[in-house]
């Protein structure tokens, strides 16, 4: 497979290596999901051919996903390994991987340097965790060597030390830096061992600014870096820029002041990948920069109440067919809260007040207990096949009840959408070209001087295409122009 040259990004930074321009997020790929696993696939064969994942996305199951799409293609001859640019990374403790760490902590070889950031959610980019983490990725890839590994969210670090007040910021920085320094030496071993072929970091506070207590230097990164060595490895970053959080072109946090982290990048040929493209975080709130249709309510809770009625049908076959089956010593927590999701949701409609809140909950709370406890029931009676496809439709119902709930709260933001379209047709009439609001907002993304590739979560065959088309049009002259007249207060207040 060659990559159409329409899609394709002009350079690469370090990495000798074409690349499209929106490359496959997995953030929320689902191992057992049909449609995420041939949304991969559409994207790969319509020249999407970056892949980013992480060892935490859905607790290890995006890997899966993508390590089964891939080898599935691979073995079919629909595309060759050297045709995937594939990056993942490692750092976060969360899911599976919390559960290895507390398994070790338990018998007296905990990790080192284990940062305990919150319940349920801990940080480490220890070499002893990495090497772990690495060889964890790789067999969930199906793949001997990564073309790229990122320390996910190192700042965790700084976060944690500024909660608890354990460090003045001139040590925290300095431990900071040591922590990641000592990483780097690691992923350098990786490189000679043939494990890994670049490597990177992805952090959020990339685009903060420079007296900021969790801000991430680059230009220290790379000072760090070339004091190991000289003929480093260090490729890639990763951070996040959308309409909203344009930190990464408007904030000269380099330099000494004079540059924005995406001159510095430029000037260094440092290979920038970018995330959130259109999910925006700010004040605390999630933005989300794409169309939201205006359906009607009765439609929205008619399906709702079909597919409630289905999950509830589900679970008296459970009681029927598979409790009788039910090893003694298992614990029946996971499918019981699976089974009280449809009647949660039910009164989710009046007691979570907005999108705002329904996305928080759904990504940090729900979510991460479904995949959670979806997995605990497959490893129940996993040479059970009745078992195994009832837990598929009976998980697949419980998500299309999350997207229908997602529609109903969308709804609401219709309105903000339009003005939104209207005001960057306004200040960029070429604009107008692009139908969606998310096909402008990554056509503009897409027209910044140094970004290489935009990550998007691309699920859904229609996310693909909504992408695809984008790039069809052309660039736009001065679209950082664009992002310094954007009046965020305005915008704030009216989505709100």
């Amino acid at each position: 497979m060659t990559v159409d040259q329409s899609l394709k990004s002009d350079t690469f930074g370090k990495i000798n290596y074409n690349v499209s321009q929106i490359g496959f997020g997995g953030y929320r790929i689902y191992e057992k999901s049909k449609e995420h696993a041939d949304a991969l696939e559409y994207a790969l064969l319509n020249g999407c051919n970056l892949i980013d994942t992480s060892s935490n996305y859905t607790g290890g199951k995006s890997e899966r996903l993508i390590g089964n799409t891939l080898k599935q293609m691979f073995q079919q001859g629909k595309i060759n390994q050297d045709d995937v640019l594939i990056i993942s990374k490692g750092g976060y403790v969360q899911g599976e991987n919390l559960a290895i760490a507390r398994e070790h902590e338990a018998q007296g070889h905990a990790f080192s340097e284990m940062v305990k950031y919150m319940e349920g959610c801990w940080h480490c980019i220890h070499p002893d965790f990495l090497e772990n983490q690495l060889q964890r990725t790789l067999n969930n890839l199906q793949i001997d060597s990564l073309d790229i590994y990122l320390l996910h969210n190192p700042e965790y670090f700084l976060t944690h030390i500024k909660q608890k007040h354990l460090m003045d910021p001139v040590s925290a920085q300095k431990e900071y830096e040591r922590r990641i320094g000592q990483a780097f030496c690691w992923l350098e071993e990786k490189i000679k061992n043939g494990k890994i072929k670049a490597y990177g970091i992805s952090s959020n506070t990339f685009i903060s600014p420079a007296d900021d207590f969790e801000f991430t230097s680059l230009e220290r990164v790379l000072e760090i870096v070339e004091a190991i060595t000289p003929d480093h490895n260090f490729k890639v970053i990763q951070f996040p820029l959308n309409l909203f959080e344009s930190g990464a072109c408007l904030e000269k946090n380099q330099a000494c002041g004079t540059k924005t982290l995406l001159e510095f990048a430029l000037e260094k040929n440092i290979t920038t990948l970018i995330n959130r493209p259109l999910n925006a975080i700010v004040n605390n709130k999630m933005i989300r920069l794409a169309d939201f249709d205006n359906i009607n309510h009765k439609l929205i809770m008619e399906n709702f109440s079909k597919l409630q009625k289905k999950s509830m049908d589900m679970e008296s076959r459970f009681k029927t067919d598979f409790k009788i089956k039910w090893p003694k010593d298992s614990d029946l927590s996971p499918a019981n809260r699976l089974f009280s999701i449809p009647y949660y949701l039910s009164s989710a409609f009046i007691e979570i007040n907005g999108w705002e809140h329904w996305d928080y909950e759904k990504e940090y709370r729900i979510m991460p207990q479904i995949y959670e406890d979806v997995n605990d029931l497959e490893n129940i009676m996993p040479t059970d096949v009745e078992w195994q496809e009832w837990v598929v439709e009976f998980s697949q119902s419980i998500f299309k009840l999350l997207e229908i709930t997602t529609t109903q709260f969308k709804t609401s933001k219709h309105a903000f959408a339009e003005m939104f379209c209207q005001r960057l047709d306004e200040l960029e009439p070429a604009l107008k070209s692009s139908a969606s609001l998310s096909q402008k907002t990554l056509r503009i993304l897409e027209s910044i001087p140094g970004v290489n590739t935009i990550l998007l979560g691309m699920r859904k065959r229609d996310y693909i295409d909504d992408a695809l088309e984008t790039l069809k049009k052309t660039p736009i002259q001065d679209a950082i122009s664009i992002l310094s007249s954007i009046s965020q207060e305005e915008l704030i207040k009216q989505w709100n």
